[in-house]
């Protein structure tokens, strides 16, 4: 009787070591997993940030591309109302008219490559802010998973119910 006695403190004593170790690695676990979460919020709010410094740059090429189609819309106006001067017949003024039609097609062509270039820049940063924010959406998405698989019981406290179920059959048949 005494023998088996010890022997059920023993198996306890085991039981019970399992069970501390298994709860020591949980807990390490969570912890780890919030450090990752934390990261990822971190990362979350730095694209956040990314996004609202784009938006501003954004907004100040857009007040820049206006001022130039106001100043292009200016020249047109010009070049139309020396146009329409030259047409009445004051032949003196034709190189000077000739020379603002020039300038006009070399700020247009100013302003359309810079119109491209600012298009092309916002496309890429808008690319960098899509691509930073699926990484961030991927990464809390496989945070979740970790999470819900260090919840799920692993083989080591499926085999520690295995063991408690044949200690307790053990000693329900003493």
């Amino acid at each position: 009787m005494w023998r088996c006695s010890g022997q059920l403190e023993q198996l306890k004593s085991e039981q019970d070591n399992q069970l501390q170790q298994l709860l020591r690695e949980l807990k390490k676990q969570e912890r780890q997993l919030e450090q990752k979460e934390l990261a990822h919020m971190r990362q979350g709010e730095q694209a956040k940030d990314t996004v609202l410094t784009n938006k501003a740059v954004m907004d100040g090429v857009q007040r820049k591309l206006s001022e130039v189609e106001a100043q292009v819309a200016r020249l047109q106006a010009e070049v139309q109302r020396l146009v329409e001067y030259r047409h009445e017949g004051l032949h003196e003024h034709r190189t000077q008219i000739t020379q603002l039609e020039e300038e006009l097609e070399c700020m247009q062509a100013d302003a359309d490559a810079a119109t491209e270039h600012r298009k092309s820049q916002l496309e890429l940063t808008l690319s960098m802010i899509d691509t930073g924010t699926t990484q961030a959406i991927e990464g809390d998405r496989l945070a979740q998973e970790m999470k819900v698989k260090a919840l799920d019981m692993d083989k080591a406290s499926q085999e520690a119910r295995a063991q408690n179920q044949w200690l307790k059959e053990t000693v329900a048949l003493l």
